[in-house]
């Protein structure tokens, strides 16, 4: 996440097919609505969102997902879960 944030814009854009602010706003949304709520752990509701829009988007494995985002698969099976 420190990647897209801090780094070129256009990355958010390439990894979850939405800018920076639509990202952020999406998130916002999902906790006010109280779809997501923030839970022990290692993985925060914006994490947890950018894995499940980096799956969908790519139409990508769990494996790869873990291995960009720094999580075991089923850490990444349990957070696309969470969000779908």
């Amino acid at each position: 996440m420190d990647e897209v944030r801090d780094g070129n814009p256009t990355n958010c854009h390439d990894m979850f097919r939405m800018t920076l602010d639509l990202f952020y706003h999406l998130v916002d949304e999902l906790k006010q609505h109280g779809y997501l709520k923030k839970r022990k752990g290692r993985v925060d509701v914006q994490e947890a969102v950018a894995i499940f829009l980096y799956i969908v988007g790519h139409n990508t494995r769990m494996r790869p997902v873990g291995d960009r985002f720094q999580h075991s698969t089923e850490t990444v099976s349990c957070k696309f879960r969470r969000v779908l």
